[in-house]
């Protein structure tokens, strides 16, 4: 399965991304969660030369493009240009093998790009492993996102929040996606956060479920396998 680019990601995206950012700025009302998720200015307190060091863990069915996958590591570092600043993601697989999605935009209401990559991961490997069309997926998030999430604390951390979708809920398809028809989306976020993202998570009921996709902040460029928040 190719891997995402900026450029793929903002193809992907740009659509249902401008379609948000309407709902958001001129509806009647904000979506649940949804202002939370696509917050401006997630990236605008870090600083040029700045780091920040993510977990990625991935599990899923084998024999599939949404498999199992070593443990990894992605990290996002804000670069000073002469247009302005830019956002570096860098891939690195535990066999070492490293790539780098450069550049996204770093201007002072840019989003974490982390996001995008997020989004556009997850509806590959659904697609890939229900054998449907990433372009359905994506308009079923895009769906979830305009009618809101779940909001919730996170234990332990009084300011960082849980918001929780559930894409295919009411997908007349649902009965086509197997465990996936359940799948839930968590994002754990705050504006204390460096990056605004403490977690993004996508992932079926079950033990062991049947997918999980997870990238998660932590203070250490090793990767962690925790299963958390």
């Amino acid at each position: 399965m190719p891997e995402a680019t900026p450029r793929s990601l903002a193809r992907a995206w740009r659509g249902p991304v401008l379609a948000l950012a309407l709902v958001l700025h001129t509806g009647p009302s904000v979506a649940d969660g949804t202002d939370l998720v696509f917050a401006p200015g997630q990236i605008a307190g870090l600083e040029p030369g700045q780091v920040l060091h993510y977990a990625h863990l991935r599990r899923g069915p084998d024999g599939t493009d949404a498999g199992p996958a070593e443990d990894g590591r992605i990290t996002l570092t804000l670069k000073a240009q002469a247009n302005g600043r830019a956002a570096i993601l860098t891939l690195t697989r535990a066999d070492a093998e490293r790539r780098e999605l450069a550049p996204f935009p770093g201007g002072d209401r840019a989003g974490n790009p982390l996001l995008l990559f997020f989004l556009e991961t997850v509806s590959r490997r659904v697609a890939a492993a229900t054998g449907g069309s990433p372009f359905y997926i994506r308009n079923r998030l895009r769906d979830a996102f305009r009618k809101g999430g779940r909001v919730s604390p996170v234990s332990g951390a009084d300011a960082v929040r849980r918001v929780t979708y559930r894409p295919f809920e009411a997908d007349p398809n649902a009965g086509r996606l197997g465990a996936f028809a359940e799948l839930e989306l968590r994002f754990a976020l705050g504006d204390e956060v460096p990056g605004h993202f403490l977690a993004l998570t996508a992932a079926t009921p079950g033990d062991p479920p049947a997918y999980r996709e997870s990238i998660r902040l932590t203070a250490d460029p090793a990767p962690e396998t925790g299963d958390q928040p």
